[in-house]
């Protein structure tokens, strides 16, 4: 019965989030620490929450166990009949403690006993109330019992009569590491429902106003603060340590490059000054909004501009002869493609036949890719009237691939946007071989807004697909309208600025030229952080955009 007990208990604290991400970062933020410190193994450590009560830190950590388990357990009672009745028939036939465990023990028994008679008034049980309701929080838990703390009279206890202060089918709680989860939902599977992340009270994730300095060390030994790094399922040994599950799990995704969640890159943390492996996950997919009609609409209306951008266009045409690789005909054979087909024809696959070299006029060797930001934000109206956001951005891409149609650099198009670090957006419009037909101008005429801004991966998605881009000197063009932002980032703005950063740093490194665009006037405030000096345009005019983005090009290509 006991271990049935225990099961139950254990498995609520899951069900009910008390190792969810979001409310243990609110719970660190009660005690002034902005983000969860992490152990080697990228576990998060109690112990801040426990310092500032020096001495009597096991004392405060036995009422806040007290208080989150009893939360849990009427949470539970909720879904399994007879549930508290079971706890304390277990609990009135367990022996008393005979130490300072002992108070402890009868308190946690007099709550269970309380709570099984429908909690009446009761003068000495009036601080538990809201932990007995719907909405109650770990962080609800941990506030009443700072209020018990600072009202009640329990004696100090040692570490080894800790272990007896808790009832049958309970154990210690806030004393082990563990890796926080996120809450799963039917969103993970592509439904579109939100996240429990994003229903948490406000008043229960609230920073503390009056932040105050925890000591760097804390006086009393607990070896559970200690644990060496293992993989747990929360059911042996101790209770209540989360259950690490890949791709949930901060620095535990280990396994294939790829997998059905697409593919998965590292992501910068700048609170722990180093990556999380396999943090955010890419899938590349179509844009299946086609509007032809929009896209012919479009081109008309913007044909004077584009008139006078191939009449600049001239005045920079090639100066010279130079090899244009992978094409379908040619006057030689391209050796590295032709190595490349063979091999995968070798293995079974159906390559392109693109091995071919061709001699043409080209003034650069230059490959460039437009990626562009279309997450919800561009579907608002533009600040000057006149339309959406999205109107000229549209308009700009398309003025863009049609100047590079006349230029003759090889060019891509693509798009991106994002819901969590598990679910990045990839829309590849327009391939480096790829011609400018209809359909491509058409899916530049249906774009529409969706979802957030995880633009470090998507910077390092769009590196990798200048692998076989047929040209040495390699730009990215980032086109935003906003700050990087995903509906996971805790509200930390700096976090994906931090890992755009190092995704620009990676991307140079690499060889390719990151360089960004962005409608967001209040871009000068955080692009040269991100891209550096000189790497980045704000402009002033929304409308100026489907003239600047080739003018922009053509000036970078110089």
């Amino acid at each position: 019965e006991e271990a049935i007990l225990a099961l139950l208990h254990t498995a609520g604290h899951l069900a009910c989030y008390s190792y969810e991400r979001r409310y243990i970062e609110a719970l660190f933020q009660e005690v002034g620490r902005d983000h969860p410190p992490m152990d080697a193994d990228q576990r998060i450590t109690w112990r801040p929450l426990f310092a500032a009560f020096g001495e009597d830190m096991l004392r405060f950590q036995l009422l806040f166990d007290l208080c989150e388990d009893l939360r849990v357990d009427a949470a539970i009672a909720r879904r399994v009949p007879n549930y508290l009745v079971r706890l304390l028939a277990a609990a009135d036939a367990a022996p008393l403690p005979v130490n300072a465990a002992q108070p402890y023990f009868v308190l946690a028994r007099d709550t269970l006993r309380w709570t099984v008679q429908g909690a009446p008034d009761n003068e000495s049980m009036d601080a538990f109330h809201p932990l007995l309701s719907d909405d109650a929080s770990i962080v609800d838990a941990f506030r009443i019992a700072k209020q018990l703390y600072a009202g009640t009279s329990l004696p100090p206890i040692t570490l080894p009569e800790r272990e007896h202060a808790y009832l049958p089918g309970r154990s210690p709680n806030a004393a082990r590491p563990v890796y926080p989860r996120r809450a799963l939902d039917q969103a993970e599977f592509g439904t579109g429902t939100e996240d429990k992340d994003d229903v948490v009270k406000n008043q229960d994730i609230r920073p503390n106003p009056e932040k105050r300095e925890i000591p760097k060390q804390a006086a009393g030994e607990d070896p559970d603060f200690d644990i060496p790094p293992e993989e747990t399922t929360g059911s042996g040994g101790r209770v209540g340590v989360g259950i690490p599950q890949p791709a949930h799990v901060i620095g535990h995704a280990k396994g294939a490059e790829y997998s059905e969640k697409g593919k998965p890159y590292a992501e910068w943390d700048y609170r722990d000054g180093r990556y999380k492996r396999n943090w955010a996950w890419v899938q590349e997919k179509e844009l299946t909004e086609l509007d032809g009609n929009e896209a012919a609409k479009l081109l008309t209306q913007y044909a004077p501009a584009l008139k006078r951008l191939k009449r600049a266009i001239q005045t920079q045409k090639p100066a010279r002869m130079a090899p244009k690789r992978r094409q379908f005909d040619g006057d030689e054979l391209d050796l590295e493609a032709t190595i490349a087909y063979i091999a995968e024809k070798r293995a079974g696959m159906s390559p392109k036949a693109n091995i071919y070299r061709q001699r043409m006029m080209l003034h650069r060797d230059t490959a460039v890719t437009l990626l562009a930001d279309i997450s919800t934000s561009i579907m608002q109206q533009c600040p000057e009237g006149g339309g959406r956001i999205v109107d000229r951005i549209r308009a700009g891409m398309l003025l863009f691939a049609e100047s590079m149609e006349e230029v003759g650099d090889p060019y891509s198009l693509a798009g991106f946007a994002s819901k969590y670090r598990d679910n990045v957006s990839y829309y590849s419009i327009k391939g480096f071989d790829d011609r400018l037909t209809p359909h491509v101008r058409a899916v530049l005429g249906g774009l529409s807004g969706r979802l957030a801004t995880r633009m470090g991966a998507a910077i390092r998605h769009a590196v990798t697909g200048f692998d076989h881009a047929p040209s040495q000197r390699r730009l990215l063009l980032i086109l935003s309208d906003g700050r990087p932002a995903d509906y996971d980032d805790g509200g930390d703005e700096r976090y994906l600025h931090e890992d755009t950063r190092m995704a620009v740093k990676e991307a140079v490194d690499a060889g390719v030229h990151p360089f960004c665009i962005t409608l967001d006037a209040g871009g000068s405030q955080y692009l040269p952080q991100i891209f550096g000096a000189g790497h980045y345009l704000v402009l002033d005019h929304i409308d100026d955009l489907p003239k600047k983005l080739p003018e922009v090009y053509l000036r970078l290509r110089k």
